[in-house]
């Protein structure tokens, strides 16, 4: 096995990935090649480029096979696996939960709190790449190195009964990988490999021995951006070759602030747009907050269609704000506030079909003097006995007013109608509250949401984004049935957490690859092709930002696990690389952004107070900021 070339940057990687694929068909159409990619994106690129044709006469390309190393393995292991189950983001929280309540250990006081189980959670997958050895010495590490590691194991112990996880596919695959399952894969090409796990290399390291390896690697000539690589080259026993000359980019540009350089970013694009494809365009964001929600705004402004991953979690959709804060009111008996918070976040049914008057729910409580609990039943009640009476006196005056009469009529009907509302939100919370199974829970909380959102036929009426996240939401309670089998302890305020873990870490794509510019973080840069790149936020204290290290798996940790944990300065990755995509783990970005191509030279942004163009040095994004004010770069 050798290393077939180094290509730098994104165009000349694929020309070496379609003169590798040539060679591997030696002239055979249809012999097979599967080409593992360090991202889905990366395989989008990769799979179109090697469509237009091999260079051989022909246009298109038959029996190629882009995927990942984890789907691969997935489907070389996940038969042998069976019938144990993969072990998603609730199975694994809740088996942390039921370890905790067990025995805390140190983490007594913080065990109840979410941040905790997620913290523990995110622990838990980094040392599930570590042989015994490794954890032996991370426990040995205080002051939390032992009740970590005691309850990791405990959790492990937990999940291996019925349920698998991603290490759990490559150990198998790694085992089960023979001359005979790689037959149908033919040869296999390594498309420039990133930070690979123990366990990936492990995987790799056997489709070796099973059938031919070609990588095809990717390098940036400096030596921290290139370290995680040589690294992965050095597991998989590959020889690390030359390395070219770091890359810079074309131009750099400095705006005073996040959204004056948004714009002049908007501005080049779409002085672009006039010689460019939008397909041929992508535009890379160093930091979610500002940049993401900036570029997406900024471009429908514009008139300019985007893709890429979204913006705003399946959390932040009125639907499932209004779900969550819903399942909140049972803490404090349902205070008016609150519930007229969550009437008022997305359209929501009264038993009878019709949506919740909410403003004139709201200020008939107010009269009413209700604050909460029982307050729904004696102080409306109250309520509609005194109007009651005021419609009766109104009715034997030599005069009636019509106009009194209907308002009070209105006035009785509607605290009657909330009275009836708010008991039986009351007492669908008590109901719950004496549940003690996930399914029931699950089932209790799906009749909930159906009750108050309605079916079918109503989601339909609401905008795009709120279906999806009422598709989310269901799917997400559907799914929590099966945490009975951990026997993880049930709970309202359990199934709340669980369910606002999942709908945050739900983020929908926006618009199709390749319809339109690409927006996306700086770690969907691996494997690229663009005709014109624009990094936004490269600023001293954006990016790589201050570094904070892992309190559950410090650097001290790190490194008495002998280079089994990635240390945390090659941690480095924009917090929406946990986004795209979302079935694969994040990819590690390197310490600095690899090949970039910009704007060309000579030509000038149209913002007002842009700094003219200036030269990049290798050894910085920037240059002095003249006078001392501070320059924000855009790319």
């Amino acid at each position: 096995m050798t290393a077939e070339g180094v290509a730098t940057p994104a165009r000349a990687a694929l020309m070496e990935l379609r003169r590798v694929v040539r060679e591997a068909k030696a002239g055979d159409p249809l012999a097979p090649v599967t080409v593992l990619v360090p991202s889905n994106l990366a395989g989008l690129v990769a799979r179109r480029f090697l469509a237009t044709g091999l260079d051989n006469g022909h246009p298109g390309v038959a029996a190629l096979y882009p995927t990942t190393i984890g789907r691969l393995a997935e489907q070389l292991a996940a038969p042998m696996l069976h019938p144990r189950r993969p072990a998603t983001s609730p199975v694994v929280t809740a088996a942390w939960r039921a370890a905790l309540d067990a025995d805390p250990g140190v983490f007594a006081e913080v065990a109840a709190h979410p941040a905790t189980v997620q913290g523990l959670v995110r622990a838990h997958r980094e040392l599930r790449d570590l042989d015994e050895i490794a954890l032996t010495a991370r426990a040995a590490v205080p002051p939390l190195g032992a009740d970590l590691v005691r309850l990791h194991r405990a959790v492990q112990t937990t999940l291996a009964l019925g349920w698998y996880d991603q290490t759990d596919l490559l150990h198998t695959a790694t085992l089960g990988c023979s001359p005979e399952n790689a037959r149908a894969w033919g040869t296999v090409v390594l498309y420039l490999p990133q930070v690979l796990t123990q366990a990936q290399s492990a995987f790799v390291g056997a489709l070796s021995t099973a059938a031919p390896l070609r990588p095809v690697l990717g390098l940036t000539g400096h030596p921290r951006a290139d370290a995680p690589v040589h690294r992965t080259l050095e597991r998989l026993h590959l020889p690390i070759p030359r390395a070219p000359e770091p890359p810079t980019a074309s131009r750099v540009l400095t705006a005073s602030d996040a959204d004056d350089e948004v714009r002049c970013v908007v501005r080049e694009v779409v002085t672009a747009l006039r010689t460019t494809p939008a397909h041929r365009i992508a535009l890379l964001h160093t930091a979610t907050a500002p940049y993401a929600r900036l570029l997406h705004e900024h471009l429908a402004a514009a008139g300019i269609t985007v893709n890429g991953p979204g913006t705003r979690p399946v959390q932040e959709r009125a639907l499932a704000r209004a779900v969550l804060e819903l399942l909140t009111l049972a803490e404090h008996d349902v205070p008016r506030a609150d519930l007229f918070r969550v009437l008022a976040a997305a359209p929501i049914r009264i038993a009878e079909g019709t949506l919740v008057p909410v403003s004139r729910w709201e200020r008939l409580s107010r009269k009413a003097g209700v604050v909460g609990g029982e307050d729904w039943d004696t102080r409306l009640t109250r309520f509609a006995d005194d109007e009651r009476q005021r419609l009766a006196d109104e009715q034997q005056r030599e005069d009636p007013r019509p106009d009194v009469i209907d308002r009070l009529n209105t006035s009785i009907t509607d605290a009657e109608a909330l009275r009836r509302f708010a008991a039986g939100l009351r007492q669908s919370f008590a109901d719950a509250q004496s549940l003690s199974t996930w399914s029931e829970l699950s089932s209790w909380a799906l009749e909930l949401v159906q009750a108050a959102f309605g079916g079918g036929e109503s989601l339909s009426r609401l905008p795009a984004e709120e279906q999806y996240a009422a598709v989310a939401v269901r799917g997400a309670l559907v799914g929590l049935a099966v945490l009975d089998e951990l026997d993880s302890p049930a709970s309202l305020v359990s199934l709340r957490d669980t369910l606002a873990t999942q709908l945050e870490d739900a983020l929908p794509r926006v618009g199709r690859f390749g319809d339109g510019v690409l927006v996306a973080p700086v770690s969907a840069a691996v494997g690229l092709d663009a005709d014109l790149v624009v990094v936004c936020g490269l600023a001293e204290a954006v990016f790589p930002g201050r570094l904070r290290e892992d309190p559950l798996l410090p650097e001290s940790a790190r490194t008495a696990t002998d280079g089994q944990l990635v240390e945390h300065r090659e941690r480095l990755t924009p917090s929406t690389a946990s986004c795209w995509p979302r079935s694969e783990p994040p990819q590690m970005c390197s310490p600095r952004f690899p090949a970039v191509t910009c704007a060309p030279a000579d030509s000038t942004c149209p913002a007002a107070g842009c700094c003219p163009p200036c030269t990049r040095s290798p050894a910085g994004w920037t240059s002095p900021p003249p006078h001392g004010t501070p320059r924000r770069p855009v790319g």
